[in-house]
């Protein structure tokens, strides 16, 4: 499904592949104060949600910091990031693919690791991104990287579909509306007419997720999610076992059909994923 306002970079978990068979379970019935988006990630869920209700206000979190710094940094400074991103895109267009790979680890080496002394605009324009022509969308952090972002380049071609600067600009004006906080899930302060949305790591997912998160933590999550007394909706997929109908007592717990890419694109893994609510549903 196509969305006028789409996310600037591929994301490992997104639900842009799956927001059409989203579409007549995911909206609730009647009124909602705030989307609360739990683990905001690349934005997929909030920016298809802001579409359909661009009054409405948004509570952004995720536990990544470096992630939640470049969302901060874009709504506050969206003029002068995309200025020093626009730099490394010409850089890199100019670079034949063979030049390009090492292009790419020079902006980590400063990003990573002679990052003293850099402003958060220049820091922010520079994992923007890397963040748009890595390895399939993932999020590494390596130890000998200092624990930041440091996941290797993709192919090294132009991905001219992110190089956007109106894409960029309409996710900035996002953000700008936004409250953007970084923490736990449990750390967000939700309140009374809230509609909360989860989009943890998969239950069976070897990605970093910083922190960690475990089975504990989706029980947890889970409590959360139907003790909050606000509508909610969750999502993950299946593992072949009864933790969906044992957690989201009473809720609606639907199942999607997916493929997903594996390894270095050359093959496809068929997964059942789940969605759960707890509420009637609004086309």
């Amino acid at each position: 499904m196509k969305t006028s306002i789409a996310p600037m970079f591929k994301w490992t978990g997104s639900k842009q592949r799956m927001l059409e068979q989203y579409a007549p379970h995911f909206f609730p019935d009647g009124e909602f104060t705030r989307f609360v988006d739990l683990f905001a990630g690349g934005l997929t869920n909030s920016l298809w949600v802001y579409e359909k209700y661009p009054d409405k206000e948004f509570v952004l979190n995720d536990w990544n910091g470096e992630l939640v710094l470049l969302y901060a940094t874009l709504a506050d400074n969206a003029d002068e990031v995309i200025a020093e991103w626009f730099k490394c895109v010409q850089r890199w267009l100019s670079l034949e693919p063979v030049d390009r790979k090492q292009y790419y680890y020079e902006l980590r080496e400063i990003y990573c690791l002679q990052n003293e002394g850099k402003s958060d605009v220049y820091l922010s324009a520079l994992l923007l991104f890397m963040l748009q022509v890595n390895f399939n969308g993932m999020w590494k952090a390596y130890k000998k990287c200092n624990e930041r972002y440091s996941t290797p380049p993709g192919t090294c071609l132009q991905k001219q579909q992110f190089f956007d600067v109106n894409k960029i600009t309409r996710v900035a004006n996002f953000l700008k509306k936004a409250t953007i906080c970084n923490g736990d899930f449990a750390s967000v302060n939700i309140k009374e007419g809230d509609w909360l949305y989860a989009d943890p790591p998969y239950r069976d997912s070897v990605v970093l997720y910083q922190g960690g998160f475990n089975e504990d933590d989706q029980v947890r999550l889970a409590r959360f999610l139907t003790e909050s007394g606000c509508k909610f909706a969750y999502s993950n997929k299946h593992i072949g076992d009864s933790f969906y109908s044992d957690n989201f007592v009473g809720c609606n717990i639907i199942d999607m059909a997916a493929k997903y890419t594996a390894g270095r694109g050359t093959s496809t893994l068929d997964v059942t994923e789940v969605l759960v609510t707890n509420y009637n549903c609004s086309l």
